[in-house]
C-alpha cells in the first residue's frame, strides 16, 4: 500500500472546501463529527458527498468517545460509553467507512500559549514546566496501571465489534508525548507504549495513527 495524502475537512465540507482538499493534492480526507452525526444516514450522506468530490473519506472519530475520560478513567457511565462506541463502529460499517481514530487523552491536547513564527504565523509550543504546574484534571493522581488496566478492559470489550465489522482502530499517540499530564499518564508516549498496546489487544484491528509530530518528539 503506497502512502496517500489526506487533510482535515469540517463535518459539513461543502463543495469548495472538497473542491480544495483536491486543488491541494489530497486523495483522502478525515473528520471528527458531533454527536447528531453519528448515525449512519448521517455517515452515509458524508461519505456520499466526498465520494462525489472524487476523494475518498478514510477516518472519521468523534471526540465524545474517541477522547472520553469515563472510559479512559473508569468513572460512573463507562459501559454505556463503550456500548455507544460499539454502535458508532457499526455505524461506521454501514456507512462505508472502515477506520476510526481514538485517542488515550482524557483532557485532550495540552499546550502552552500559542507564539507567531518569525513569519506571524501562530503555531502551538509546549512549555513542559508550565504544563507540570497546572491541577489535577479528575481530583487526583492516577497510577499508570491503572490506565494500563482501563485500557486492557476497553480492549477486550471494543476488539470483537471492531473485529466483526471491520473498522479498524487508528490509536493516536498522547500530544505531547510525555509520561503525565494532570495527574493522569499519558498512555501513549512511546514505541514501548505502543507494543504494549498491541499486546493488549491481541488483534490487527487496533493500529497506530502515525502522527509523525509526535513520533518524533516520543520516540
Amino acid at each position: 500500500m503506497k502512502p496517500r495524502l489526506s487533510v482535515s475537512i469540517s463535518p459539513r465540507a461543502d463543495d469548495d472546501e472538497l473542491l480544495f482538499a483536491r486543488q491541494l493534492g489530497a486523495e483522502c480526507v478525515y473528520t471528527w463529527v458531533p454527536d447528531d452525526h453519528m448515525d449512519v444516514a448521517s455517515l452515509t450522506e458524508l461519505r456520499q458527498k466526498v465520494d462525489d468530490a472524487g476523494l475518498v473519506l478514510h477516518n472519521v472519530g468523534n471526540m465524545g468517545i474517541g477522547k472520553c475520560d469515563k472510559i479512559q478513567l473508569a468513572l460512573p457511565e463507562r459501559d454505556e460509553k463503550i456500548e455507544a462506541f460499539k454502535q458508532f463502529l457499526r455505524n461506521l460499517s454501514a456507512a462505508g467507512i472502515h477506520i476510526t481514530t481514538f485517542t488515550w487523552e482524557q483532557a485532550g491536547v495540552w499546550s502552552s500559549e500559542n507564539r507567531g513564527s518569525s513569519r506571524g504565523a501562530l503555531a502551538r509550543r509546549v512549555e513542559m514546566h508550565e504544563l507540570e504546574q497546572r491541577p489535577f484534571t479528575h481530583g487526583r493522581e492516577y497510577s499508570e496501571e491503572e490506565i494500563w488496566d482501563n485500557f486492557a478492559y476497553f480492549m477486550r470489550e471494543i476488539i470483537p465489534v471492531a473485529e466483526e465489522t471491520g473498522v479498524r482502530l487508528a490509536l493516536h499517540p498522547n500530544d505531547p508525548p510525555v509520561r503525565i499530564l494532570g495527574g493522569v499518564p499519558c498512555l501513549i508516549h512511546s514505541f514501548d507504549s505502543y507494543k504494549r498496546a498491541f499486546e493488549i489487544a491481541g488483534s490487527d484491528a487496533l493500529g497506530m495513527e502515525f502522527c509523525t509530530g509526535c513520533w518524533l518528539e516520543g520516540g
